[in-house]
């Protein structure tokens, strides 16, 4: 039983909801199956990360999605576009990045490719133990830096000090290329804040910044929705699509609609291992039709040029809203941040002399989760 000390320091904990009522997860796929598992996953906790540290300490489903993503190739099926992760070392930050789960399965990737990196995993400060925990036992090559650093979701100043962090040494290179989000659309109040996290890490003088990739599980759309159509007036976006290597000529569909999506070249190879030929090609044919058991999608996404100079409304309605603000005076620069309380009255300052619009281009989500939704 949790002491009253401890009970009474998670009352404002995001990953402490009341009534929290959750056990270790599993990817959706045939029972029986393993989920992509290596040698490397026995570094996860479950059950006692769940109880030490609440929503952090749990692999969200949307991850196992992602994972099979994160690769240079995926053995069973093409993706469209694939993964842009491989094509030079990635200087990345993971936002919300819990047990580590997807950044590390990344960082595990791109050493054993050759290709190295920098990948900076982010969480609040309580749960930065658990990850600096899992990255020592992840023991990932030097090659690839995993380094582990504060970011609650809408404190602008810790997200400067990643990137000023991943400034160093660069020699001209882009501070930072990527950013990566697994399963981080869930509760109201923290849509805001978490779209603030993604402004503040892709504003940049030109361009389009770093980009985005996207894992998301829709858990109740209606409360979900508000954050789809203010990002989409901030960012470009693709879904990821997929098809089976051994029909090229099949149409692509989304990546996540079905069970077979989820599964690995080893699964299949097990699973295949154990059945007769009439059962194979019976059981294949049911889960390529069967879908998944819930709504999975990945998505591409950058910063549109047009937004960037914009700043983010300081009201979380008007920001969910698609409101963005051209400042008329440029932010005050100096070595070291200012308190939090100037740095409000600063923001305010700027947002009473600038001009406000609403932003355009939410609709093109809403677009594609109906459709997505209805089979289209």
């Amino acid at each position: 039983m949790a002491s009253p000390l401890a009970s009474s320091s998670r009352l404002h904990d995001p990953n402490f909801p009341p009534a929290l009522r959750i056990t270790s997860s599993r990817a959706p796929q045939q029972a029986g199956d393993a989920a992509d598992a290596d040698a490397a996953d026995d570094i996860y906790a479950d059950e006692a990360d769940i109880a030490a540290y609440g929503i952090a300490g749990r692999i969200w489903e949307a991850a196992y999605l992602l994972r099979l993503y994160l690769r240079p190739s995926h053995p069973l099926l093409h993706f469209s576009p694939p993964c842009p992760l491989f094509d030079a070392a990635p200087r990345l930050v993971e936002l919300g990045a819990g047990v580590g789960y997807a950044g590390l399965h990344l960082a595990r990737q791109l050493s054993s490719h050759n290709i190295g990196g920098q990948l900076v995993l982010t969480d609040l400060h309580n749960v930065l133990p658990l990850l600096q925990r899992n990255v020592g036992r992840a023991d990932v090559p030097s090659s690839t830096a995993v380094e582990v650093m504060p970011l609650p979701w809408g404190d602008a100043s810790c997200a400067r000090q990643v990137r000023q962090h991943l400034e160093s040494g660069t020699q001209g290179k882009a501070a930072l290329t990527h950013i990566l989000c697994s399963d981080l659309v869930y509760f109201p109040e923290l849509l805001a804040p978490l779209l603030r996290s993604l402004l503040h890490l892709t504003d940049c003088a030109s361009g389009s910044g770093p980009m985005v990739v996207i894992a998301y599980k829709i858990r109740s759309l209606e409360k979900e929705a508000p954050f789809w159509h203010a990002f989409g007036t901030w960012f470009d976006f693709e879904p990821v699509l997929c098809r089976r290597r051994c029909k090229d000529g099949e149409e692509w569909e989304r990546f996540g609609a079905k069970m077979s999506h989820f599964r690995s070249a080893h699964e299949t190879s097990a699973a295949q291992s154990r059945q007769t030929e009439p059962q194979r090609e019976g059981e294949e044919a049911a889960e390529e039709e069967e879908d998944a058991p819930d709504q999975y999608f990945l998505f591409l996404a950058s910063r549109r040029p047009d937004t960037q100079g914009a700043l983010a409304p300081s009201n979380d309605a008007q920001l969910l809203q698609g409101w963005r603000i051209w400042p008329t005076a440029k932010p005050s620069s100096g070595a070291a941040d200012p308190p939090s309380g100037e740095r409000e009255a600063e923001q305010e300052s700027r947002e009473a002399a600038s001009r406000c619009e609403m932003g355009s281009g939410g609709e093109r989500f809403e677009e594609l989760l109906f459709l997505a939704l209805n089979g289209g």
